[in-house]
C-alpha cells in the first residue's frame, strides 16, 4: 500500500511539472499585449507574426487581428467575453485552433497561412535551431527564407523560436528577411 502511495505521489508530481513547463511559456505580460483592445479595435501589436498548432497537427501564421475576429465569431460565448483566456488556451495549446473554423476566413483578406511543420526542425532543441538556421544580430536574430530549403521548414523554424518566447516581425524594406526578438516587458 506505501508503495502505491508512494507511486501514485510520484506521477502526480511528474504531470505538475510538465503541465507547470507546458505553461511557461505563456508569458501573460506578452499575451496582456496582444489582448490590448483600444476604442473596440483589435491589439495595435497587428504586425507580430503568431504561430499556432491547429487540430489537424498543422501549423497557422496569423496575427492578432485573425485571432481577434476568430474570437468574436466563435469564442467570446465560451471564453465569457475574455480575450485574455482565449490567448492564453493557445499559448499553452489547451484548445488548439479548428481547421473547420479557420477555412472559413480564407479568402475573406485576413492574414493566415497554413503549413505542415517540419518534423526534423521542430524535434531539434532551440540552441541547435539558432545555430543552424538564424543569424545572430546583437540581442535579436535574422531569419533570410532562402536560406531555408522549404516554406514549411521556414515556418517550424519560426513556429519553435515564438514558442520559446520570441517576437516575430517582417522585415519587407531591407530585403524581406525576418526579425526575431526577445520578448521583454517595458
Amino acid at each position: 500500500m506505501r508503495y502505491k502511495i508512494k507511486y501514485l505521489i510520484l506521477i502526480f508530481s511528474f504531470g505538475l511539472i510538465l503541465y507547470s513547463c507546458k505553461n511557461e511559456k505563456a508569458n501573460p505580460e506578452y499575451i496582456e499585449r496582444l489582448a490590448s483592445i483600444e476604442n473596440g479595435l483589435p491589439s495595435p501589436y497587428f504586425n507580430y507574426y503568431l504561430y499556432f498548432k491547429t487540430d489537424d497537427d498543422k501549423l497557422i501564421e496569423t496575427n492578432i487581428t485573425f485571432l481577434y475576429k476568430l474570437y468574436q465569431d466563435h469564442y467570446v460565448e465560451t471564453y465569457k467575453n475574455n480575450l485574455n483566456a482565449f490567448l492564453t488556451d493557445l499559448f499553452t495549446q489547451n484548445n488548439p485552433l479548428k481547421i473547420e473554423e479557420i477555412d472559413i476566413y480564407k479568402n475573406k483578406g485576413y492574414f493566415l497561412n497554413i503549413y505542415d511543420i517540419d518534423k526534423k526542425i521542430s524535434n531539434m532543441n532551440i540552441e541547435n535551431i539558432k545555430k543552424r538556421y538564424l543569424k545572430s544580430e546583437q540581442e535579436s536574430f535574422i531569419l533570410i527564407p532562402k536560406d531555408l530549403p522549404s516554406m514549411s521548414s521556414l515556418k517550424t523554424v519560426l513556429y519553435e523560436m515564438f514558442l520559446n518566447g520570441y517576437l516575430i516581425t517582417m522585415n519587407d524594406y531591407g530585403g524581406g528577411y525576418y526579425n526575431i526578438e526577445k520578448f521583454e516587458s517595458k
